[in-house]
């Protein structure tokens, strides 16, 4: 591949060639299929993306409104 390196870094061309080979591996299994209906991460990066990355659950105190929260987080800041 050829790609402005002073734009994309190595890991990220990487990244992006293998999620190309898992939508043709995709497409080859299946080839009456619109590309459309294929995904381009495989099961890894999914996973990733979708839940280790949106693992983002908190408990918040359940006194006092959202302006308040926000308030007191600005004191903390």
């Amino acid at each position: 591949m050829s790609y402005a390196t002073s734009l994309f870094s190595h890991e990220t061309i990487e990244r992006m060639a293998r999620h190309y080979l898992v939508l043709l591996e995709h497409l080859v299994a299946d080839a009456t299929s619109s590309y459309l209906s294929h995904s381009l991460l495989d099961s890894s990066s999914h996973r990733t993306m979708v839940h280790d990355w949106n693992a983002t659950d908190v408990e918040y105190p359940r006194e006092g409104t959202i302006v308040s929260l926000f308030e007191s987080q600005v004191e903390k800041s």
